[in-house]
């Protein structure tokens, strides 16, 4: 009996350019450091894309002023998204 695994593509469904991790996805591919940038928030996406763990990222936007919080969040909700639309051909 043969056993067929399911193919699962890893490559960022946005830049086809890198292996997609969180890391990638939410701080490092084009499509978001762009957003980081014209929400002026650049400055807090090169300070999460030093963290390694989930739980570190989640220690430092916690750790941001109240209203702050709010954007780091919903920009997070929104490249992933974006990703999801890209991903499904809108």
């Amino acid at each position: 009996m043969v056993q067929r695994g399911m193919i699962i593509e890893t490559r960022c469904t946005i830049c086809d350019s890198a292996d997609e991790d969180g890391g990638h996805l939410f701080f490092k591919c084009w499509l978001a450091k762009e957003v980081w940038r014209n929400l002026n928030l650049e400055s807090f996406r090169l300070e999460l894309v030093t963290t390694v763990l989930v739980k570190d990222t989640v220690g430092l936007i916690l750790k941001a002023k109240e209203e702050q919080k709010l954007l780091l969040i919903i920009t997070m909700w929104y490249i992933w998204q974006e990703r999801n639309i890209i991903r499904e051909k809108g």
